[in-house]
């Protein structure tokens, strides 16, 4: 039987149980935040160095960023220019075009476009494919009885 009084631990049970001493709390010295001689703060020793100050952290004047936007804008027209040559489209006219003239230059043009004819020559291609297929097909079939 297990007798319970005050203040009574179970150490004498439980040898391996070891209770922790305690430390008396050391008092925090606070320094005086209005003294004239103040300590000075600690030091590390291997101080990091400081990095270059960045183009972003740096004020710009607003010549200059009005400079760089109609440069990028500039760039921005020299490319879509550059794009629409490069697939082609005619510049579109102020005048409503006839029938004959769309049926000529619209229909007649698409036809012999070059990526059109890149597309009826794939199309010929593949056609004469699977035709040589179909005759083989035709060809090697073993005969029914």
């Amino acid at each position: 039987m297990v007798r319970q009084c005050v203040g009574w631990t179970p150490v004498g049970y439980f040898p391996e149980v070891h209770q922790p001493r305690r430390i008396p709390a050391q008092a925090v010295e606070e320094e005086d935040e209005w003294a004239t001689n103040k300590k000075p703060y600690p030091l590390a020793e291997n101080a990091p160095a400081v990095a270059a100050a960045s183009e972003a952290d740096r004020p710009i004047s607003l010549s200059k960023h009005y400079d760089e936007r109609a440069r990028k804008e500039k760039a921005a027209k020299a490319k879509a220019k550059q794009d629409a040559t490069l697939f082609g489209m005619p510049t579109p006219s102020k005048k409503t075009p006839t029938f004959q003239t769309a049926l000529f230059f619209g229909v007649w043009e698409f036809m012999i476009y070059g990526r059109t004819l890149r597309v009826w020559v794939n199309l010929v291609v593949l056609t004469v494919v699977e035709l040589f297929f179909l005759f083989l097909v035709a060809r090697l079939w073993p005969a029914g009885e």
